[in-house]
């Protein structure tokens, strides 16, 4: 009895399609189920999360099904029908001695000097410290070469005995979600399913399907992995002014972090609590970050590192600028290299997203016995192109060179070095932000963890079990310090998460108990309001 409407029509349908047994859903009642006695609508401005979980099945994390996406059928046409990424195979053009060209160096600091178009880099020419040199002739492509063994150490590393602490590896792809990966990193996720199988010797590879964003975009994401602190108040946290310590003037943000982390200057990134293990460590973005507010170095944390890949992409963004005229310079976090019509991805005949996996494996052949942490951020699914053809030519053009890069590190670096590969997010910005699918795929970023091949027992069997469970980067965070043999105390590990080696995360985890805010938690029992949106970046009502 009594009035129904389109609420009501959608939660008959849920109950239909997911066997779904509740008599309320997203603020409608099921025609099949029985109101319960003195039921009636949700209390106005109840319609996003009720904390805590409420009604029957509340307590674990039910997803929505995907709605069908654009992107998905773009996926099923023949790569060889469809736009493909500029090759750089034939991207080399020989030097001419009488050509005077630009180079430039570490040593140099920015300045770039005249040399010869034949000119080559050795140790005379190089100074101490220098681990890159760039060359850019006119009308050629610059040419880089990189000696990441030349590195000047800052940290004082331990060469370990018998039952050494694991290396890590953390690379993120920005921008791509679970399903995003499943369309277009085939030979990456086929490498994975390689070491799949974690009952053996060898990496154990597991992907963590049930993974959460805990924000819309990449600061919120990176800042909960990297130090375990979230850009919104969680229960049982404390503010903190995040950058008294951190570089960047006049960005001062306020973060809440792990109660004994109160306080001015206490927000420690991974990075820096790896140093105080006496790790090596390396962290580059495929960006000039310098002045950047859109990343989390310098703006949410200091960064002292032993490699930072900043100054190079920095020399590459300026040498766009020589080429412009100066134009639009200002702020070279700013510049861009082609559009997204006409991309120039190519430096000396290799993929500029190269770069960075170039840098990662000649830092870890370079030290092969201490332990070393590295992040790198990726950025080749980080396009918003309006023409769909055009949006994931780049990550799939990615994928082959993702693939070879860890099949030789997992090959001859996999027995210690525990590697992350993941996402922070799905797609989030451009005219695909619109589409349903989309918004329902960015709340599940593709996570991955590998561990060594000297990691045994139930530390396997507890990743294992938590594939399916739902976990964050406070998680990601809280695992990597115990995997690196950190203790509690200062900068101690997040009460919201859990360490996914440790311990299996609890099947009826709740939103709240993760550390995940209303309006980006993934799970239908506890969030009502899964309606389209006008895009991901529409914040629904709290």
């Amino acid at each position: 009895p009594g009035p129904v409407d389109a609420r009501d029509v959608h939660a008959t349908l849920l109950h239909l399609g997911l066997g779904r047994a509740a008599a309320w859903a997203a603020d409608g009642r099921s025609f099949l189920a029985r109101a319960p006695a003195g039921a009636g609508p949700p209390p106005p401005g109840e319609t996003d999360l009720t904390p805590g979980g409420s009604g029957p099945g509340a307590g674990t994390c039910r997803r929505a099904p995907l709605p069908p996406s654009t992107a998905s059928f773009f996926s099923d046409i023949p790569r060889d029908r469809r736009p493909s990424y500029p090759s750089c195979e034939n991207n080399v053009t020989p030097p001419k001695p009488d050509v005077v060209c630009g180079c430039a160096t570490p040593g140099n600091q920015g300045e770039w000097f005249s040399c010869p178009g034949d000119a080559t880099f050795g140790e005379a020419q190089l100074e101490p410290g220098d681990t890159y040199a760039l060359k850019s002739c006119p009308g050629q492509p610059v040419e880089v070469a990189l000696y990441p063994e030349r590195a000047q150490l800052t940290s004082t590393f331990t060469t370990y005995g018998d039952d050494p602490p694991p290396s890590v590896l953390f690379l993120e792809v920005d921008s791509v979600s679970l399903a995003s990966a499943q369309r277009h990193l085939p030979r990456t996720l086929a490498l994975l399913a390689e070491h799949g199988a974690c009952d053996g010797v060898g990496p154990c590879a597991v992907s963590l399907r049930g993974t959460s964003v805990v924000g819309r975009a990449s600061i919120h994401n990176q800042l909960a992995a990297l130090t375990g602190c979230s850009t919104e108040r969680i229960e049982g946290s404390v503010a903190t002014l995040a950058n008294e310590r951190a570089a960047t003037p006049g960005h001062t943000h306020t973060v809440w972090c792990p109660p004994g982390r109160d306080g001015k200057g206490q927000v420690a990134s991974l990075l820096e609590r790896a140093k105080q293990l006496r790790y090596l460590t390396l962290f580059g973005e495929e960006i000039c970050d310098t002045g950047s507010p859109w990343v989390t170095q310098h703006n949410y944390f200091p960064l002292e590192v032993d490699v930072s890949l900043s100054p190079l992409f920095c020399d590459l963004a300026f040498d766009k600028c020589i080429d412009r005229g100066f134009v639009g310079c200002d702020l070279l976090y700013m510049v861009e290299f082609g559009n997204m019509t006409h991309p120039e991805p190519c430096v000396g005949g290799r993929p500029r997203s190269e770069l960075p996996l170039e840098a990662l494996r000649g830092f870890w052949d370079a030290h092969p016995t201490g332990p070393k942490f590295a992040f790198v951020n990726a950025i080749a699914a980080h396009r918003f192109p309006v023409e769909e053809s055009l949006r994931y030519i780049a990550v799939e053009a990615y994928d082959a060179s993702l693939a070879a890069f860890l099949r030789g590190m997992l090959d001859d670096h996999g027995a210690n070095t525990l590697f992350v590969l993941r996402s922070d997010h799905g797609l989030q910005d451009g005219p695909a932000s619109l589409e349903h699918a989309a918004q329902v795929e960015h709340a599940t970023p593709w996570t991955n963890v590998v561990l060594p091949g000297a990691a045994r027992g139930a530390a396997r069997r507890n990743l294992v079990a938590n594939a399916d469970a739902l976990v964050t980067g406070f998680d990601l965070h809280r695992t990597l310090l115990r995997a690196m043999g950190a203790d509690v105390g200062d900068g101690a590990p997040s009460p919201w998460a859990r360490d996914l080696l440790g311990a299996g995360v609890p099947q009826e985890r709740t939103c709240q108990e993760a550390g995940v805010p209303r309006r980006f938690c993934p799970c239908m029992d506890e969030r009502r309001d899964m309606a389209p949106r006008d895009g991901v970046d529409e914040n629904p009502p709290v």
